[in-house]
């Protein structure tokens, strides 16, 4: 079985990848950077060089797949997010139509084109419709907030003992790990009995509030850890401390609103299948 991965290197990437070469699997990796593919893992699959916007390129190299794995990955940089996604997008579903790849799993977000103006909530809606218009069987895994947003926060925690997000303080969130939706969609991926177009969303064993978060980090790591919820001027400040255009900044606080909206996205009703194993008991535990 010929499987290709985008964005091979990243959070998810690297990790579908290990689960689809430990199976035995023919793994053809994607990546801007080769060199951030593990020498281990490089030495197991094919790595192939490209920009995921490069349609001919990722054509070319998907030539022959069984099934692609698809994501779109963050760039703080992009001068255009819409278009972003739609390039990267576009590329993957010529690449499947192009080469008669069966199965697609595309990671895409909890309330995926719930409505406009969502940000990357609504603009990853629109990829799956591009890959549904393939007409190949799509699985499109929808995971709530992740786990490793909060090792952003490691120097706040560090020294001052604080996490700190714009969401109300009484507000739950269904963290997910990474580690969890790549065992979900590599399942996918090495099973290839399943048909149709679909969804499943991936949303932790419970949703937490962010005062929730830091009593469980607290406890794990011994040491006093408290939220402090920011106002919008200040996120847009730590945005561009970290480097964020103002386009970046307006998409993510944009983002923010629509993950804090008691009503939106987050308000999905939990479902057996929308469970994943990893706590953020354990995801703490596995901290440095």
């Amino acid at each position: 079985m010929r499987i290709i991965i985008g964005a091979a290197a990243g959070n998810i990437g690297h990790r579908v990848a290990e689960h689809v070469v430990q199976a035995g699997a023919e793994a053809v990796l994607l990546v801007r950077a080769p060199a951030k593919i593990s020498p281990a893992l490089a030495a197991r699959a094919q790595v192939v060089p490209v920009d995921l916007t490069d349609t001919a390129a990722v054509t070319a190299a998907a030539q022959g797949a069984d099934a692609l794995f698809w994501l779109v990955p963050p760039n703080l940089g992009a001068p255009d997010w819409p278009q972003w996604y739609q390039a990267i997008g576009a590329a993957g579903a010529t690449a499947v139509r192009a080469n008669s790849i069966a199965r697609v799993v595309l990671v895409s977000s909890l309330g995926a084109g719930m409505a406009p103006g969502l940000s990357t909530v609504s603009y990853i809606g629109d990829t799956e419709r591009q890959f549904n218009d393939t007409g190949a069987h799509v699985v499109a895994l929808r995971p709530g907030y992740f786990m490793e947003n909060l090792l952003l926060q490691a120097q706040s925690i560090r020294t001052q003992g604080v996490i700190a997000y714009p969401y109300a303080e009484d507000h739950a969130l269904p963290w997910v790990s990474a580690a969890d939706i790549a065992a979900a969609a590599a399942h996918y991926l090495l099973h290839p009995t399943w048909a149709g177009q679909w969804t499943r969303n991936l949303m932790g064993p419970a949703s937490l509030t962010l005062p929730a978060c830091a009593s469980i980090i607290a406890e794990v790591l011994g040491r006093p850890v408290r939220y402090q919820r920011q106002t919008e001027a200040e996120v847009r400040q730590g945005l561009a401390a970290f480097g964020a255009s103002p386009h970046a900044q307006d998409e993510l606080l944009a983002l923010f609103r629509a993950l804090g909206d008691p009503t939106g996205a987050y308000a999905t009703p939990r479902t057996p299948e929308a469970r994943t194993e990893t706590s953020l008991r354990d995801f703490v535990r596995q901290w440095d």
